[in-house]
């Protein structure tokens, strides 16, 4: 299994677990522009880039090849590519 095979199941196995995941990523995200806010600096702004870059890959990876693997009820082994 390729590199960004094995990132697509891992992304897919966060969406599993979106009530966990996604509040931690939001919160993160939340905590990063209060950091920014006291004391701007590029740590900061590249915290913010990276949460925010992290709670939309999982958003996304989640609300397209997820729902399309259980809306039309495929194997998730079968259906490789749809991850990465």
């Amino acid at each position: 299994m390729d590199l960004f095979t094995k990132f697509g199941f891992i992304l897919i196995n966060l969406w599993k677990r979106k009530a966990l995941v996604l509040p931690t990523l939001l919160g993160l995200n939340l905590l990063s522009w209060v950091y920014f806010w006291i004391k701007p600096s590029l740590l900061g702004f590249s915290l913010i880039v990276l949460t925010l870059a992290l709670f939309l890959t999982v958003i996304f990876i989640g609300v397209i090849p997820v729902a399309i693997i259980e809306e039309n009820n495929y194997r998730v082994d079968v259906v490789r590519s749809m991850g990465a």
